[in-house]
């Protein structure tokens, strides 16, 4: 009898073990492709945005035609960081950039957490284009000016250009 029992006990416990592994490998299967989801939609819209610079087209001309002077940039990791690169030398005023981390190092150049007030500029580029339209909420709460989705521009850039 007690041998039985021991038996079950030992088959319960192995059971529940392999029910609570493969809920928690199920769980970091999810995270991982989800993962590799957002950087296959970064990968596009990177290749996207090199394939406009190969046709010898610049942002800035977008910001120009538009009559926005002054940006802030919301995400300053990948896309942000380029944009800004992109920018400079340009006559877009890149004010600042907005993101949750503020310890990202860019010298000579400020970075704001949501929470801080923001300075006026003409509209803000959002470069984190899959939560483009929670940020966006999030933003008109603070800042009254257009708020664009980087997806957005260079979509825009490509149509304008392919048209010709």
């Amino acid at each position: 009898m007690i041998y039985f029992l021991s038996l079950l006990i030992s088959i319960i416990f192995i059971i529940g073990s392999v029910i609570l592994i493969s809920r928690i490998a199920k769980s970091l299967i999810l995270k991982e492709r989800k993962a590799a989801m957002k950087h296959m939609e970064m990968f596009h819209l990177m290749n996207r945005w090199v394939e406009i610079k190969r046709d010898k087209h610049i942002l800035a001309d977008y910001f120009n035609e538009k009559k926005i002077e002054s940006i802030a940039i919301y995400g300053m990791n990948y896309i942000g960081n380029r944009l800004l690169k992109e920018l400079s030398n340009t006559a877009i005023d890149v004010k600042y950039g907005i993101d949750v981390d503020v310890r990202l190092f860019y010298p000579d150049f400020r970075i704001l957490r949501f929470e801080d007030d923001f300075d006026v500029v003409d509209a803000v580029v959002v470069t984190p284009f899959l939560h483009f339209e929670e940020i966006k909420c999030k933003l008109r709460e603070k800042i009254d000016c257009p708020i664009i989705n980087i997806e957005d521009i260079l979509y825009e850039i490509e149509g304008v250009h392919d048209e010709l």
